[in-house]
């Protein structure tokens, strides 16, 4: 089969892979797995393992087509340059392509001295350059210092032979206009092994942005990004839209849904319900309906966000806060009453000024608050999550896919589809995303969830509670 492939790409046929796909297209040192804390402080070894933070590699490597350099995929996404950084250091080579989701990069004369690349896609490539770089390992740890680190975006060239990047024609030197520092961070390729990481991401950069930024002229969008204009018009037509007008259109029509009432969705039912609507009817839209918004809202959970959101809810050292609003109030309580049976430091925030003060005054960065808000999203819950992060504390945020603006402060995003039959929105697929928490923080917790389990069961029959 390998053969094959190979004769196809010598006559110049496209082979093409994502994720593992692309991975496989790597020659000698393939990456297997790891993560990027353990992988610093560990170092690599041979093989693949069961343990997911181990950074493994093969050392035959994958197809072979790529030998200029190391490859790794999601980097940004799940900080995985530090991984392929102390990889090439403890392998002997001198360059890394890091891919972006998303993107490709379209290698052509693959393995030859002629051999170019490029990037197409909204994300990017980053290729280190260790050439010069020096690892030094004591007391302290491993340490590696002298990597040299390009950032292609759509457009850009890379030429191999020479190290050299070659920009796209329609992308000019950035003059940066302000001065401001950027934020610190202990952990920029983050871990869930790090419980005081923060994790670098630009898809939750731009997360926290929306949705003003849509609103902003070509001109600033492209500055603020460093990109060109011609590179902000071609990314919105990647995503479906004829231009910007038709991009902001949308933005609009999606801002009307976000701030919907239950008042203004039942109007509008009411204007566009069925004259022959039935019992009958309303069942089979009730079942289409909550079946299609479950399994959306599950295909669509982040794996990240959901693994990190049970390593802070199953991290002893931290107490958790929940938080709800009108109705999901009744979602945090649901949640918070299964932590309570499956672990120590689980409180509700008080509905009292003077309590609830006192408790969010108190939080620390050892603290994680857990918020529920969703449309029309509520001020409160977007100054409570302000306060924990400035605080040091962490925020998991449970919200519908519009995102309340406390996604701005939340470590952990959790959205679910609200879609129902009637004017209010469905919290079933909610409590779906909630089980599969339930069940994740279960699984971690192993053992001790079953005697903990054990221990309150006894001490209910014997306080004669049931």
């Amino acid at each position: 089969m390998l053969a094959a492939i190979r004769a196809k790409l010598a006559r110049g046929a496209v082979v093409a892979g994502s994720s593992a796909g692309a991975q496989i297209m790597a020659g000698a040192d393939m990456i297997t797995g790891g993560e990027s804390y353990e992988g610093l402080r560990d170092g690599s070894r041979a093989g693949y393992f069961e343990d997911a933070s181990t950074l493994g590699y093969l050392p035959q490597g994958g197809f072979d087509f790529l030998r200029s350099g190391l490859l790794d995929t999601h980097t940004g996404t799940s900080g995985r340059e530090g991984r392929s950084l102390r990889l090439a250091a403890d392998t002997g080579h001198q360059r890394v392509y890091a891919l972006e989701e998303n993107t490709a990069l379209v290698v052509e004369r693959a393995g030859s001295r002629d051999e170019s690349m490029r990037v197409v896609g909204p994300q990017g490539l980053a290729v280190f350059d260790l050439r010069h770089a020096r690892t030094r390992e004591g007391a302290a740890g491993w340490s590696l210092s002298g990597a040299d680190y390009s950032y292609l975006t759509d457009g850009d060239r890379y030429d191999p032979r020479h190290w050299r990047v070659r920009p796209a024609a329609d992308k000019t030197r950035l003059r940066p206009r302000e001065r401001t520092a950027v934020p610190g961070n202990n952990d920029v390729f983050y871990s869930l092994a790090n419980a005081d990481g923060v994790p670098y991401s630009f898809l939750g950069t731009a997360r926290a942005g929306y949705p003003a930024a849509g609103f902003e002229t070509i001109a600033t969008i492209a500055e603020r990004a460093a990109v060109s204009a011609p590179t902000v018009l071609r990314f919105v037509g990647r995503l479906g839209f004829r231009g910007y007008p038709d991009f902001q259109a949308a933005l609009r029509t999606e801002l009307d849904e976000r701030s919907a009432s239950p008042l203004s969705l039942y109007e509008f039912a009411v204007h566009t319900a069925s004259a022959d609507a039935d019992d009958q009817s309303l069942l089979q839209l009730g079942s289409r309906l909550f079946a299609t918004a479950l399994t959306q809202s599950l295909a669509e959970l982040p794996p990240h966000d959901v693994n990190r959101a049970t390593q802070l809810l199953t991290d002893p050292k931290r107490r958790i806060v929940l938080a709800g609003g009108r109705f999901t109030h009744l979602l945090a309580q649901y949640l918070g009453l299964h932590l309570m049976q499956l672990r120590d430091g689980v409180m509700f925030l008080p509905d009292r000024d003077v309590e609830r003060t006192a408790v969010l005054a108190a939080l620390t960065r050892r603290d994680v608050l857990v918020v529920f808000d969703y449309r029309r999203y509520e001020k409160d819950k977007v100054a409570m999550a302000q306060l924990v992060r400035e605080q040091g504390g962490k925020v998991v945020l449970f919200t519908d896919t519009w995102l309340s603006p406390a996604t701005a402060h939340a470590e952990v995003v959790l959205p679910s589809q609200v879609t129902s039959p009637s004017p209010y929105d469905s919290l079933v697929p909610t409590m779906a995303v909630i089980e599969t928490v339930v069940a994740a923080v279960i699984a971690s917790l192993g053992e001790a969830a079953h005697q903990r389990l054990r221990h309150g069961e006894d001490v209910a029959q014997r306080a004669g509670l049931v």
